[in-house]
């Protein structure tokens, strides 16, 4: 069964600082399949970084290239704030790919899975 796994924003950019194949990562930790997601808030995130240029500009040209090549569903949302809107979106049997300690809290209280870095070159999955 194929799992959804929803991109934070911070975790789109983790190829480019960490030179980590995420994707490649997220598949080998979910061997039934995944299929990714991200927030429309986080394309915007994407686009304003871009905007200040520097290192962030090729960290988002890494990430933009990627998101097109896997085919990342985008999911449209009400709610300001990517967080808040991860969080109504998520569900039981998702996964959310993150590295903002708050937003893992929220989703085990919500009781929905996490995808983090360890040790700067692999994913861990953290059950709910």
């Amino acid at each position: 069964m194929l799992r959804r796994v929803i991109l934070d924003t911070n975790f789109l950019l983790v190829p480019a600082r960490e030179d980590v194949d995420i994707f490649s990562e997220l598949e080998r930790a979910c061997p039934s399949g995944v299929r990714f997601a991200m927030m429309e808030g986080s394309r915007i995130e994407l686009e304003l970084l871009a905007a200040r240029g520097g290192k962030e500009r090729a960290q988002v040209k890494l990430a933009n290239t990627v998101i097109r090549a896997k085919k990342v569903e985008q999911i449209l949302h009400q709610v300001q704030s990517v967080d808040d809107a991860i969080v109504d979106e998520a569900q039981r049997g998702d996964i959310v790919a993150t590295m903002d300690l708050k937003l893992r809290r929220r989703l085990k209280e919500k009781g929905v899975d996490v995808a983090v870095l360890r040790s700067r070159n692999h994913v861990e999955i953290i059950v709910s």
